[in-house]
């Protein structure tokens, strides 16, 4: 940053639902924030109106970029305005519209804030000498780059960012939940994008081993499905496996209708594979509702989940492992029980939007030169020994 003049506006670049998924829900928090002594402005990405869109090519993306870049350049011209960006997950069309708009956009901003919400486009462009030359100008030396978690994937670094901030996000209370009906039947609840890389396959083969264990159980899953392929995957293998009086999708549920679904839950299961995984806003609505997660020992529920004591966490498609958890905790109710407080106790100290916004605000602000103190960055060899995902690349991941 050559120009050293405190700067008093913020530019927010992102989407905000539709669709829902955690990136945009992170970044409408933003939007409806306010921030000391900062204007804020938001600029809308619409380039996706449904899951099934995201990450797919369409000519009327290109006028959405083309509308985008030229009201980004307008409003970064009028005043010195930091630019708060989201980058694209690893997949070559996001990739592709940021090299285009970041590259375009980048000089008229006095400071750049990047926002790694799906973590993994630093690897995504490094092995592919093309995009490492071409994405020079568009990615490199962000002022600022927040991670979600110590676990995310060291983006920043790759990209040469002056600064690293840690920032895990945050959610609102949930509204006064009823306490669940005591019952003999096992309740497990399943929240997310109906994806093999969220687990949905995972999903039936726990119930079918959970099934064989004697366990009566019932399954809830909340989300949509992104395509008809994965849709009609999943019910044919529900129909083999015969759990279709067991396994209930229930569609895309927001406010008072999710927190009724986490509230009859006894436990949130989640087992992701999500290559681009950075936290699973869906365990923080779980700690809100003080149930415990059985998930995956992967990166984003690793950093949250404190392992046999808010949840548990398996090993990464072991549907035994997943199974023999979740009997575990089943059968012992006053384990199962602490572990909701746990978690709960664990979101209130962490995890609340009001903890979320207060350390963006910080970072916005050290961005746009009001605040001196600088944030502690989190060493990529620790984010890399963290992160078990492999090399996997998603083929549609949210923009």
């Amino acid at each position: 940053m050559e120009d050293r003049r405190p700067i008093r506006s913020v530019l927010l670049v992102g989407q905000t639902p539709p669709p829902t998924h955690g990136q945009s829900k992170a970044i409408e928090q933003l939007t409806r924030a306010s921030f000391a002594g900062l204007r804020t402005q938001h600029l809308r990405m619409s380039f996706s109106r449904t899951l099934a869109d995201v990450g797919s090519f369409r000519l009327g993306k290109l006028w959405e970029l083309l509308s985008l870049t030229l009201r980004s350049i307008a409003i970064l011209r009028r005043e010195p305005s930091v630019l708060y960006y989201p980058p694209a997950p690893p997949a070559l069309v996001p990739v592709l519209r940021d090299l285009i708009y970041l590259t375009l956009v980048r000089p008229f901003a006095h400071a750049t804030v990047f926002h790694f919400h799906a973590g993994g486009v630093g690897a995504f462009v490094a092995a592919r000498p093309w995009l490492r030359w071409l994405s020079r100008r568009a990615y490199g030396e962000p002022d600022i780059a927040v991670q979600i978690g110590p676990s995310s994937p060291a983006d920043g670094e790759r990209f040469g960012a002056r600064q690293i901030a840690t920032v895990p996000y945050g959610i609102p209370e949930p509204p006064v939940l009823p306490a669940p009906a005591s019952t003999d039947t096992l309740r497990l609840l399943f929240v997310g994008m109906h994806t093999e890389s969220k687990g949905i396959d995972t999903v039936l083969e726990v119930a079918d081993r959970l099934r064989k264990r004697g366990v009566d159980f019932r399954i809830h899953l909340v989300g949509e499905w992104p395509d008809a392929g994965e849709r009609a995957r999943f019910e044919l293998r529900r129909r083999e496996l015969d759990l279709t009086s067991v396994v209930s999708p229930r569609g895309l549920l927001e406010g008072a209708a999710k927190w009724r679904e986490f509230a009859e839950a006894h436990m949130l299961l989640f087992p992701t594979r999500y290559p681009a995984e950075t936290l699973g806003i869906v365990v923080l609505e779980a700690m809100a509702a003080a149930i415990p997660t059985v998930a995956s020992r992967w990166p984003g529920p690793c950093d949250v989940i404190e392992d046999s004591r808010t949840g548990l966490l398996c090993p990464p498609a072991d549907a035994e492992a997943f199974a023999q958890a979740i009997e575990g905790l089943w059968r012992d109710a006053r384990r199962r029980d602490a572990m909701g407080a746990a978690a709960r106790e664990r979101f209130l100290e962490h995890y609340t939007e009001a903890r979320y916004l207060e350390a963006m605000e910080r970072m916005l602000r050290r961005a746009a030169q009001l605040d001196s103190d600088s944030f502690d960055s989190d060493s990529s060899q620790s984010a890399r020994d963290r992160h078990v995902g492999g090399g996997a690349e998603p083929t549609r991941e949210p923009e």
